[in-house]
């Protein structure tokens, strides 16, 4: 936890106007500032930035707040993210209380580095230059490769088993992820093999699992995902819920796919505010995901027996 004193010294010492600026296009309206919200669609500025009060308000959704709410909600990352950030721009030392450790923190980073050296592959060795070539050849563009952080898993081997070993991880650790397995004579392989790698994160943006798509067309599995581990529970979990929240909470709708591709077809096409549940059937707890995001939500499954 985050004492109180520093809190309050960290929003007065963030000039609001200039915090705001970063984010949205101001004109000088008396006293104040204004601007086009960057919480919801307007053609009419309705965006009021106070030096005087060191606040912002949105005059239409009422979004907004003192300099830390503002950028919490603006990056859509947790309060006490946004105080440590502001607080190292503004040159103020954090001490923290206290707190019980995350039972699984470590989980979250070696899942995280997975999904790094997907991305780092997909660009950086002969393999995934190929898959990289086929990417394009699906209208996939750069811009939307580095949003939904795809990468290339490599052919058949212990390339990130070795990788993750040599970063200080467990090799129990990444049986647990579902990211190696063990084979019967002991060796350890890694599960994605020459598969476009597609990484599934949680609603606070920790990677938590994967999907890998085959670059081998008589390959009879096109798709696998990770299995369900103690962080990565599909129906727990919406694709893109994160990634996509900036979206979701300017225009204050979900539009709800029944997978991830779909999501990723509407994104290029200018719907940014899609979600999927992965192939699962819509469980009580997503359906409690999209409400606490989103007043509205436009439902495109497919028009079959099961979609509908």
């Amino acid at each position: 936890m985050i004492d109180q004193k520093i809190i309050d010294l960290v929003n007065e010492k963030t000039p609001i106007v200039d915090l705001a600026s970063e984010f949205v296009s101001l004109s000088k309206r008396g006293k104040n500032y204004m601007g086009l919200c960057p919480f919801h669609d307007e053609k009419t500025p309705s965006f009021s930035v106070s030096p005087e009060k060191n606040i912002a308000m949105c005059m239409g959704c009422h979004e907004g707040g003192n300099p830390i709410n503002f950028y919490r909600k603006i990056k859509n990352i947790p309060f006490e993210q946004a105080v440590e950030e502001l607080a190292t721009r503004a040159g103020i030392e954090i001490k923290k209380k206290a707190v019980k450790k995350d039972p699984y923190e470590v989980y979250y980073r070696l899942m995280n580095e997975v999904a790094s050296f997907y991305q780092f592959n997909l660009k950086s060795s002969q393999k995934g230059m190929d898959a990289l070539k086929y990417l394009y050849g699906r209208q996939m563009t750069d811009p939307l490769i580095q949003h939904f952080r795809m990468g290339y898993a490599p052919p058949y081997g212990q390339t990130l088993y070795l990788f993750l070993k040599d970063k200080g991880f467990n090799v129990s650790d990444m049986i647990k992820m579902g990211v190696v397995k063990q084979s019967d004579d002991g060796n350890y392989y890694d599960l994605f093999s020459d598969r476009i790698t597609f990484p599934i994160t949680n609603p606070k943006g920790e990677v938590v699992g994967l999907s890998g798509r085959t670059l081998n067309p008589k390959d009879p599995v096109k798709y696998i995902n990770s299995p369900e581990t103690e962080i990565f529970k599909k129906g727990q979990l919406l694709y893109h819920l994160f990634e996509g929240m900036q979206d979701i909470r300017k225009s204050k709708e979900v539009v709800l796919y029944e997978g991830f591709f779909d999501v990723i077809s509407s994104y290029a096409a200018g719907t940014k505010n899609g979600v999927a549940t992965m192939g699962t059937a819509l469980t009580m707890d997503q359906a409690k995901l999209i409400k606490s995001v989103a007043p509205t939500v436009v439902i495109a499954y497919d028009g079959d027996k099961a979609g509908l």
